[in-house]
């Protein structure tokens, strides 16, 4: 009797070298689009300035000399009155006390020139992207390379479905690769912008790409493992990042060492295997026997000796169309009628799009909390890796809905426990800004899982489509969050918990997939959660027999 893939994986190393050392592979494209898609929250990072004095500056002046108190007016910002930066008082041209009291007028003018309190370099000093009018650039600059990767989507998966994953990555990191670098030579900000949605356009299918490669090189019983390995870098892209950023403090260097190495992923085309299910699926039967054979080599054991027959009749389950009620297009047609899935639809989609907002928004706010803004924002990274683990313990004793659930209503709890700390109180806002991410890095891995067991296999990768996309809406509004600030102080996190409380209720209301076998058809995916479907398999051996 023929086995299928996942029976010839078992055999030839469910997690030995050959998985291990393409796992080291795919982690490093992986952790490069992380850190190429939180690079903007330094090099458009907001500064600390003031205007400049020419009567009263000198080459080697202070960030808040003694006679500043009378040379600028006093605004608040962070809960203190600190100088404007934007205005300062008209000084007195017939007085020899320049930079004194009595050496400036009490008639406020706006400044062209700023002093920085650091010596770090953005794009905000580069181009002087200063005072309030002009925030909304740096909200920009942010929000374009999301919305490059949302309209990327539907491409990337079209590429990767037609041409390959190995395509689809090789592709992703030439052409976001290229862009990345040309952004780090920018002349103007409106080139820095261009080459901003230019990455997020060529770059959005990435990280998805290398995720399903990294899936399919596994067998059953070590999906879960890969999966949770996957998920962590992450978190060592946003430290890698903080790092770097710490390291470097100048958008233009950082530019130079993030996408300057990129040019060594062309020697990927020889190093980094193809899928094999995709191989076989296309009816490449020779090169994906020639893969198998070299995991078993590397491995240390035995290719199976009638692997090409099973490969052979893999191939042929692959190419010949499954059996169906009802065409393609009567199936989706069927989806739009079910009153059921359209409604799970929305459901999952504002829930995507409410952990999109919450897990980007915590992430860009982190350089904003008390203390080292680069240690801060590491250490938001850092925590992801917990949440990671709590995600498979919790899916299988808590169940889908109830981990999903729970994290999302503990990073609502926390986001609005945030902002009744007092700023003298650092340590525990920290912790619980902490305790967000956490949670709400926990409801990210569950979404992913969870959405795909509540639709039909037919439509299983389109419907998750829709709601990625949908979802990314939340990601393009997470750099707008900093900008709130500036009408409200906190207006940010009552929204990240506003948004993750509705979307904890919403969950209740979705069926348990825990336990229970993927639905194969629209009236299977309605019955989840009822008794009808858990009697399914009992009625599924009745038709066989």
């Amino acid at each position: 009797m023929a086995r299928d893939l996942d029976d010839v994986l078992e055999e030839v190393g469910q997690f030995g070298k050959f998985q291990i050392f393409n796992y080291i592979l795919i982690s490093v494209p992986m952790i490069f689009v992380v850190i190429c898609s939180t690079s903007f929250v330094f090099t458009s990072g907001d500064l600390d300035y003031r205007c400049r004095v020419p009567e009263c500056e000198d080459n080697g002046t202070e960030f808040l000399p003694d006679w500043v108190e009378w040379a600028a007016p006093k605004e608040e910002r962070g809960g203190e009155m600190v100088p404007s930066r934007c205005h300062r008082y008209v000084p007195v041209t017939n007085t020899s006390e320049t930079c004194w009291i009595d050496g400036f007028t009490n008639v406020t003018e706006r400044c062209n020139d700023w002093v920085y309190k650091t010596s770090e370099i953005t794009i905000v000093r580069e181009w002087n992207v200063t005072c309030e009018e002009n925030k909304w650039k740096l909200t920009v600059a942010g929000m374009l390379v999301y919305t490059g990767v949302l309209l990327s989507k539907p491409f990337a998966g079209y590429v990767s479905d037609r041409f390959g994953r190995k395509t689809m990555l090789l592709a992703g990191l030439a052409l976001a690769g290229s862009a990345g670098a040309l952004r780090g030579l920018s002349q103007s900000f409106l080139m820095f912008q261009i080459c901003n949605i230019l990455e997020g356009i060529f770059g959005g299918g990435i990280y998805s790409a290398a995720f399903v490669m990294g899936l399919e090189l596994m067998g059953p019983k070590k999906r879960v493992l890969g999966g949770a390995i996957m998920s962590s870098y992450n978190a060592f892209g946003e430290i890698a990042m903080g790092a770097i950023a710490w390291g470097l403090q100048s958008w233009r260097l950082i530019h130079a060492v993030i996408y300057g190495p990129a040019v060594l992923f062309i020697f990927y085309i020889w190093l980094l295997p193809e899928s094999v299910r995709w191989l076989l699926a296309k009816g490449k039967k020779d090169k994906a026997e020639k893969i198998m054979l070299k995991a078993a080599k590397m491995n240390g054991v035995p290719a199976p000796t009638d692997m090409f027959k099973s490969l052979s009749s893999l191939e042929k389950l692959n190419t010949e169309p499954e059996p169906s009620p009802l065409p393609e297009k009567g199936v989706m047609g069927q989806a739009i009628r079910s009153r059921i899935l359209m409604l799970r639809l929305i459901m999952l989609s504002f829930t995507w799009a409410s952990i999109s907002f919450v897990f980007s928004g915590l992430t860009f706010n982190a350089t904003s909390l008390a203390g080292n803004k680069y240690v801060n924002f590491m250490l938001a990274g850092l925590i992801e890796m917990p949440g990671h683990l709590l995600t498979y313990f919790g899916m299988d004793r808590l169940g889908r809905k109830g981990t999903l659930a729970g994290s999302l209503s503990a990073s609502s709890l926390c986001c609005f426990l945030f902002i009744a700390v007092p700023p003298d109180i650092v340590w525990l806002g920290i912790g619980l800004y902490l305790l967000g991410k956490f949670a709400i890095t926990t409801s990210y891995d569950v979404m992913y899982m969870y959405a795909a067991e509540l639709f039909p296999t037919k439509l299983r990768h389109s419907m998750i489509s829709a709601c990625s996309m949908l979802g990314g809406i939340g990601a393009i509004a997470a750099p707008v969050s900093p900008l709130l600030n500036t009408y409200f102080q906190g207006l940010h996190l009552i929204l990240f918990g506003g948004f993750t409380l509705a979307s904890a209720i919403i969950t209740l209301f979705l069926p348990e997939t825990r336990g229970v076998k993927l639905p194969d058809t629209v009236e299977e995916a309605e019955q989840l959660g009822t008794r009808n479907y858990a009697n399914r398999d009992y009625q599924m051996e009745e038709r066989l027999e």
